[in-house]
């Protein structure tokens, strides 16, 4: 296939050694910057408003893979794919499924930095950290079908809390991530309410709509591959409103904190909610519920119960433009709020009686 498209069969094989040549020139002259690594903590992960641990967590993931390519003849920066298969192999020893994927994606992030880098080496077109990520599947429950739910039994399993109600509104009717839902700031929403916006003044700055949030592609945490506006439905934001005049007054930018010491939500919340909640839902022989599960309702929903075109559907959920379609038409199709925003604020479902 090579042969015949013309493409790389090891597009990172050059790559890797033009990193080589520069990071030799740059040991010589002592010049830590040259380092891809380094250069992507100090310009983009430094710079974000991340808790210690976060930014602990990154910084250790980027070490280990670098310790693991030491032995390698590949710079850490441009790898094959079975070097990358290899090191998950390592980490399996004695890590978990969900701690791996942490590693593999703060060092994904630092490769998809470099790839927006005009001055490093990196194709564009190729990322073999994304190519493991969606193949690998340790969990063979991950493979199983989720249970056939319907919306009667997810109202009887509704969290009381109003954060914890909140995060899963969030999830079911705007398809959100558990990583997106933790990374919303207060100045992501916008609810028309004059109360609101005197206690929360930057509420809604970041959006151009009125009642929507929206879902930036470049924090770190999102997986979306590019921005998306979304409605707040009648429902959704009377959830939202009833958790702000609670939610604590400490100074965070983020909308939903912590119940004890009131900082940003870690990762593991949105799914310590679902397992809590929604035990009652399980079957025997199908995948078990969990905060992915929102995402499935909402595109299944939306796709099978109202039969949208699947270009709608990809922007709601954040997709790479055009990924559900083939060919060169998929570069013609744009997709935008305004195109969603009076159907999806019609037919979206509700969840409180």
């Amino acid at each position: 296939m090579a042969e015949e498209t013309g493409n790389d069969e090891d597009p990172l094989e050059q790559p890797s050694e033009i990193m080589s040549r520069v990071k030799e020139k740059a040991s010589e002259e002592d010049d830590m910057e040259a380092d891809p690594f380094e250069m992507y903590m100090s310009k983009v992960v430094d710079k974000r408003n991340l808790s210690k641990s976060r930014h602990t967590t990154i910084e250790r993931s980027l070490r280990e893979w670098s310790e693991f390519m030491e032995s390698k003849p590949r710079e850490a920066s441009c790898p094959t794919e079975q070097n990358i298969w290899s090191f998950v192999e390592s980490l399996e020893e004695k890590n978990s499924v969900q701690t791996i994927k942490v590693k593999l994606r703060a060092v994904n992030n630092a490769y998809e930095f470099l790839q927006k880098e005009h001055t490093a080496p990196h194709p564009t077109t190729y990322n073999p950290f994304e190519k493991v990520l969606d193949n690998w599947n340790p969990d063979k429950e991950e493979r199983k079908d989720y249970p056939p739910v319907e919306l009667d039994d997810i109202r009887e399993c509704l969290p009381e809390h109003y954060r914890d109600r909140l995060i899963v509104f969030l999830q079911l009717k705007l398809g959100l991530r558990r990583g997106e839902v933790g990374n919303i700031k207060i100045a992501d929403v916008h609810i028309d309410n004059d109360e609101l916006e005197r206690h929360y003044p930057s509420l809604g700055k970041n959006t151009d709509y009125d009642n929507s949030i929206i879902i930036p592609d470049d924090r770190d945490g999102n997986k979306s591959s590019r921005t998306r506006v979304l409605p707040l439905d009648d429902e959704l934001r009377k959830v939202i409103l009833r958790y702000l005049l609670v939610r604590p007054n400490v100074n965070e930018p983020w909308l939903l904190l912590s119940k004890k010491s009131h900082v940003k939500l870690s990762d593991n919340v949105c799914s310590n909610i679902w397992n809590e909640y929604f035990q009652e839902i399980q079957l025997d022989g199908y995948r078990s519920i969990s905060s992915h599960y929102g995402r499935h309702f909402f595109t299944t929903y939306f796709t099978v119960k109202k039969d949208w075109n699947s270009e709608l559907v990809g922007y709601m959920r954040g997709d790479t433009k055009g990924e559900s379609l083939n060919g060169t038409i998929k570069y013609y199709i744009h997709t935008y709020y305004q195109d969603i925003e009076t159907d999806y604020r019609n037919q979206i479902f509700k969840l409180e009686r």
